[in-house]
């Protein structure tokens, strides 16, 4: 806050005799954790003396924990923030539901630009469970069946892998029971390959 004064001072952004512009600062927390820092800088300096409490500096922020907001009550609040939030913590298997709301309250929204980002937002949060959504229009009205296509596609991605893991974890155990690798590949469908990794 204080760097953010001062670039407004350095910069002549505001007049000498004018007063410092109000800022309402707030810290969104998207962790998987409980937040536990402080939320002053108050609580972070030492206070040897009492007469020292009012030259301390407060600096406080307003906490959003995402993570303390419960379900129910975000689909409650029926906004964009809370549709956003619902998307980071619900598991991958219960999104459709999450994602289908969101879309609900995404087609309300009038602003175009704000609409661009959160399909941006969308696509960047996909891409590390390698959900492809490149393709989708979020401005179309074709939206929810290529978000749909896409879950099943991933889900179904999701469960061959899974299918796979258990396969690969059985041939590693026949082979160490002694059961002969013609055996093994016959019974899991596996490669050789896929064994020695």
């Amino acid at each position: 806050m204080l760097l953010f004064y001062q670039d407004l001072i350095q910069n002549e952004e505001i007049r000498k005799r004018d007063k410092l512009p109000s800022i309402f600062p707030i810290l969104l927390y998207n962790g998987d954790q409980r937040w536990t820092a402080a939320t002053s800088i108050e609580d972070l300096i030492e206070q040897p003396f009492l007469s020292f409490k009012p030259y301390i500096p407060h600096f406080s922020f307003f906490k959003i924990a995402e993570n303390e907001f419960s379900e129910a009550a975000l689909k409650e609040l029926d906004s964009i923030n809370a549709g956003i939030f619902l998307i980071e913590t619900t598991p991958i298997e219960n999104i459709q539901d999450v994602i289908d709301r969101f879309l609900e309250v995404y087609r309300r929204e009038t602003d175009r630009e704000l609409r661009r980002l959160l399909g941006l937002w969308i696509r960047e949060k996909a891409r590390p469970i390698h959900l492809d959504l490149e393709g989708i229009a979020f401005e179309s009205g074709e939206v929810k069946p290529m978000l749909e296509t896409r879950l099943r596609e991933y889900a179904e991605k999701l469960e061959m892998k899974g299918a796979k893991k258990r396969d690969i974890e059985i041939a590693r155990k026949m082979k160490e029971a002694g059961v002969e690798m013609e055996t093994i590949l016959k019974v899991t469908g596996l490669k050789e390959e896929d064994i020695k990794e």
